[in-house]
């Protein structure tokens, strides 16, 4: 499986209940044998410029592969 995450996912200085959230159920996920893929993407997210959009859209072309 992929995961799209924020690319500040980690940063004790962004802290929220999303990212949390994402991480516990990442760790969920490979707790029952799932083989989780994570990619965390920066950006200026939830509104992302237009080198942001390539950048994911990068990403998620080399995922679906």
């Amino acid at each position: 499986m992929h995961v799209v995450l924020p690319g500040d996912i980690d940063d004790p200085a962004a802290p929220s209940g999303g990212n949390t959230y994402d991480r516990r159920i990442c760790a969920g996920l490979g707790e029952h044998g799932w083989t989780v893929h994570e990619h965390a993407v920066p950006g200026a997210w939830p509104r992302p410029d237009p080198a942001d959009r390539a950048a994911l859209a990068a990403l998620l072309a080399a995922a679906a592969g």
